[in-house]
């Protein structure tokens, strides 16, 4: 989607090999996904069809902001570290909105003012992991906005997809119950290896 809206808005221009890549790495990503969820079927679960149909509104807002992004992140004569504070401070304020108005409203177990259900406030629950993966996640934000300001919105995706499948790879060093299932593994292989493909072919 990422793709089909770059040369539909941007004007980028990709060649008859990297479509093709680019479907390939798509394929595979839905197939891992696919895989991924076969466990709740086995399991007697059935789909959640709201939160299919709310995943697939995050992945079109996704595709659409990242686009904004790309096209605001490009623009000449703004340093970088000017562009990602000001995206910061939009992020500030919708995850403020989100955490003391909107999750209270949808859910009042998770209302971080509510001392008596979260004695610990906002760091209620809190522990060193939970502070390991918000530096992960504000490396991952600084490096991703580097990709998508000197590449493409595209090559961000296809690094993350990377990333996401690499994860997985390693995780079966120490993980027996992933091990059960080669055919997932054998697509997890299929993100990597196309995304690397896609590299060569740029």
């Amino acid at each position: 989607a990422i793709a089909l809206l770059s040369a539909l808005l941007l004007g980028r221009r990709y060649s008859p090999a990297q479509w093709q890549v680019i479907a390939l790495i798509s394929t595979s990503c839905i197939a891992f996904v696919l895989l991924k969820g076969q466990g709740r079927r086995n399991e007697g679960k059935s789909w959640k069809w709201v939160g299919l149909s709310q995943l697939f509104s995050w992945v079109v807002l996704n595709c659409v902001g990242g686009i904004i992004a790309e096209h605001s992140y490009k623009a000449k004569g703004v340093p970088f570290y000017q562009q990602k504070v000001a995206e910061d401070v939009g992020h500030l304020l919708m995850s403020l909105l989100m955490l003391y108005v909107i999750v209270p409203h949808f859910q009042p177990s998770e209302n971080v003012l509510d001392r008596k259900m979260r004695p610990g406030g906002l760091f209620d629950s809190w522990d060193i992991r939970t502070v390991v993966v918000c530096l992960f996640l504000f490396v991952d934000a600084w490096v991703g906005n580097m990709l998508l300001k000197e590449f493409s919105g595209l090559a961000r995706s296809i690094a993350k997809a990377f990333s996401i499948a690499a994860v997985y790879l390693v995780s079966l060093l120490y993980s027996k119950d992933r091990r059960g299932n080669p055919t997932l593994t054998l697509m997890a292989f299929m993100v990597v290896q196309t995304s690397v493909l896609f590299a060569f072919s740029s």
